[in-house]
């Protein structure tokens, strides 16, 4: 879940970047961020990119996430058993959450 914390980020610093370089390899991260597979080792300069958004990162990282949609009509008690599920399966760490 960080990598929706991530992702932003690295969009709004290529965004703010001059460096045709720095927007390149931004460009980079984005891509191997964005896909499912694992990717492989970093450039120099996407860790450099990684290093000062972690250093921007405020201490305690903001998700946005959805709620889960029912496709139909529940119970009460199904509704409280999805909707405990879906917390329960939210992050340990301290995070705050937008809805």
């Amino acid at each position: 879940m960080l990598k929706e914390t991530i992702v932003p980020l690295v969009e709004q610093m290529s965004a703010q970047s001059n460096d045709e370089d720095f927007s390149k390899s931004a460009a980079t991260l984005l891509s191997n961020l964005q896909s499912d597979i694992n990717f492989p080792v970093l450039t120099n300069n996407e860790l450099i990119i990684l290093q000062k958004i972690f250093n921007d990162l405020p201490t305690t990282p903001t998700l946005k996430l959805k709620m889960p949609v029912p496709a139909d009509y529940l119970s009460r008690d199904k509704l409280r058993e999805n909707l405990t599920k879906w917390i329960d399966e939210l992050p340990d760490e301290p995070v705050l959450i937008k809805i």
